[in-house]
């Protein structure tokens, strides 16, 4: 939820673990960053052991290198998803390829 005020933004949100408000206010894209950075530092003070619910929720947390780890989980993950979706697809295609020559011999076979 954010208002605007005498060309700054004020923002509010609420941490998902504990409740606790935050209000930030300023230009639109530094209240966000600074929210962003804010959260994270919040999570990492109060809730240092959900380090993944920060990161879902705010896409960064206090260490990179499990950001980093996380982003290539995500990465391989939608790779894998993908060909997946492509796997299944060229089995349907085959499949479908496989009953029109069937039907084809029988009607051969038949005549």
């Amino acid at each position: 939820m954010a208002r605007k005020i005498k060309n700054s933004y004020v923002c509010s949100r609420v941490c998902g673990a504990c409740g606790r408000e935050f209000k930030f206010a300023g230009p639109g894209s530094e209240a966000t960053a600074f929210m962003t950075t804010t959260m994270v530092k919040h999570f990492e003070t109060k809730h240092a052991d959900r380090m993944a619910y920060c990161f879902d929720t705010y896409g960064q947390t206090w260490n990179a290198q499990y950001d980093a780890c996380l982003k290539a989980l995500h990465h391989t993950t939608t790779q894998r998803d993908a060909a997946i979706k492509e796997r299944d697809a060229a089995a349907a295609q085959q499949r479908s390829l496989a009953a029109k020559l069937n039907a084809i011999v029988l009607i051969l076979r038949n005549d």
